[in-house]
């Protein structure tokens, strides 16, 4: 497996198991209610009308944090290594990116290659 096919599998591991269940769980209690990550008093505030707001800002929330840690594995890479994460190659995955903290909202990046909600209105649906 070339580095690139790492920094995509990865990128492909990311969407699926870290953003798009964090969004299909929350978007899951907003719909059916019930135990999950949203409390239950913000819940009884949103009304039909919120609901695509609420989703959007869903989707941005968890996409910053998404941003932060690729941010960070950036730094990272930068400098101190001591938590870099590296690929079977033993290579840094971040070192293979020019610019990691950028690669799911790139054009043709992970989210529209691999995610089940893309780069549109989470309120679109």
């Amino acid at each position: 497996m070339s580095e690139w096919d790492e920094l995509d599998a990865f990128g492909r591991l990311l969407m699926q198991d870290v953003r798009d269940r964090a969004i299909r769980e929350m978007f899951g209690q907003l719909r059916d209610g019930g135990a999950g990550p949203l409390p239950d008093e913000l819940l009884q505030h949103v009304s039909p009308a919120d609901l695509p707001a609420v989703r959007n800002l869903i989707v941005k929330a968890v996409d910053q944090s998404i941003g932060g840690y690729l941010w960070l594995m950036y730094d990272m890479d930068n400098g101190d290594q001591r938590f870099a994460m590296f690929g079977r190659s033993g290579t840094s995955l971040a070192s293979v990116s020019d610019g990691i903290h950028t690669e799911p909202w790139a054009a043709g990046g992970w989210i529209e290659k691999y995610s089940e909600f893309p780069m549109k209105k989470a309120g679109d649906d």
